[in-house]
């Protein structure tokens, strides 16, 4: 995979983790004990994009419109 779509790919992951953390605090309040980030072993040791909920695996996709 290219340089660039590993940055694309992180950035969307990175972008999406601020947005999910922010309504799942509003929505349960701080210090729930939820917290999400990105999953940086995933290559080598498998997995999904976004580690935070055992029961809820995310994989994080951006498309660009054209």
């Amino acid at each position: 995979m290219p340089v660039n779509g590993r940055k694309k790919g992180a950035a969307a992951e990175l972008e999406f983790v601020k947005i999910l953390q922010q309504e799942v605090d509003v929505c349960c309040a701080p210090g729930h004990g939820i917290v999400f980030k990105r999953n940086l072993e995933q290559v080598r040791g498998g997995g999904y994009d976004i580690t935070g909920l055992s029961w809820l695996a995310l994989e994080i996709k951006r498309q660009e419109n054209m």
